[in-house]
């Protein structure tokens, strides 16, 4: 018993030991990386070039480190968190929110965990928007970071977001409706209203969306949104009035539409009088 706690302990040491060799690593590796050299020749520029290769090989080098750790002991959080920083200096989103994952697993009921993959996650989800063709996978990140995030209603407008460009209308209406129950004042909740009346005309529901923007015109009247709805108001009014002040023309009688009917067919001769008109024949000569 006591050489399996010795050994346990050794084993932990171990561990520790490499999380500290690589914590001195992305130390050095963020000095290299904060040093702003003016780039004013060449010699400087080789220097900035040369700092970068070597923040690299050190963000590389501590990654190792931090691996041979949790070979030893899988369950230290703190080590996938440096492995999650590392992987995040070097723009390996995908990496960084994998070790994010094995950490919240370790530890489900830490909330600033829990808050910083889903952070994550919605940036990831952003990055998958931008590609345009990867929609799907833009609403699994921000789902997953509605359910690891619940009480913030950004996650839930940004799963709406995703919802309506993959033109899934009714669960982004139901997921602006959970962000505006949490969060409906301010610039963010005329946002939310704003969203909320393009699903609802995407539905066919013009009323229900005209009423949102009424929201959110009363919640932030100089949201450049609500101005240009309330400036196509304008002009679509101007132009009822100006018809309804058009006068509208007379329908005439029906007996004055026949004699103008008349009037305007052109005069057809009739038979007997073109036969009484017409000369007669010349007659034949006396024998």
């Amino acid at each position: 018993m006591e050489a399996t706690e010795s050994d346990q302990s050794l084993v932990e040491a171990s561990a520790q030991a490499h999380y500290d060799r690589a914590m001195a690593l992305l130390a050095t590796g963020s000095a290299e990386g904060n040093r702003q050299d003016k780039p004013a020749n060449a010699w400087h520029s080789l220097r900035q070039a040369t700092g970068a290769e070597k923040c690299a090989a050190n963000l590389e080098r501590a990654i190792g480190e931090l691996s041979r750790g949790l070979t030893l002991d899988p369950s230290l959080t703190k080590l996938y968190l440096a492995r999650a920083e590392c992987y995040l200096r070097m723009h390996d989103l995908q990496s960084a929110v994998s070790n994010l994952r094995y950490a919240v697993r370790s530890e489900p009921g830490d909330a600033e965990l829990r808050h910083k993959l889903a952070r994550l996650l919605s940036v990831r989800g952003h990055r998958w928007l931008e590609m345009g063709g990867a929609v799907p996978a833009a609403v699994e990140c921000f789902g997953e970071a509605a359910k690891l995030d619940p009480l913030n209603p950004h996650r839930f407008t940004h799963k709406a977001i995703a919802l309506v460009r993959s033109r899934s209308f009714e669960p982004a209406l139901d997921a602006v409706n959970h962000a505006l129950t949490l969060d409906p004042a301010g610039a963010a909740g005329a946002e939310r209203f704003v969203l909320r009346a393009k699903i609802h005309w995407a539905l066919g529901l013009t009323d229900a969306g005209n009423k949102d923007l009424k929201i959110a015109a009363s919640v932030a009247p100089d949201h450049p949104e609500v101005q240009a709805y309330v400036e196509a108001m304008w002009k679509k009014a101007a132009k009822l009035c100006v018809r309804r002040r058009r006068p509208a023309r007379p329908t005439p009688h029906p007996r004055a539409q026949g004699e103008r009917r008349a009037r305007a067919r052109p005069p057809r001769a009739h038979a007997s009088r073109a036969r009484r008109l017409s000369p007669a024949p010349p007659l034949p000569p006396l024998p």
